[in-house]
C-alpha cells in the first residue's frame, strides 16, 4: 500500500516498511539506515511483509 504523509495533518505516527523504486531518486534524497530499500520492483514482498506487520 502507498500512502503520501502529505495526506495527513499529522503524519508524525507514520513509519515506512520499506522503499522501493529508489534507483531513480534524488541524490539529495536520504532514506533511514537499516530501512528495506529496493532499487526496483522487489521480487519477493517476503521481508516487507513482515516489516509492516511489526509497525
Amino acid at each position: 500500500m502507498n500512502i503520501k504523509g502529505v495526506s495527513f495533518n499529522d503524519a508524525s505516527w507514520i513509519k515506512p516498511a520499506g522503499h522501493i523504486w529508489i534507483k531513480p531518486k534524488q541524490d539529495w534524497v536520504v532514506l533511514p539506515q537499516g530501512d528495506l530499500t529496493y532499487e526496483g520492483q522487489p521480487e519477493n514482498y517476503d521481508a516487507l511483509i513482515c516489516a509492516y506487520q511489526r509497525t
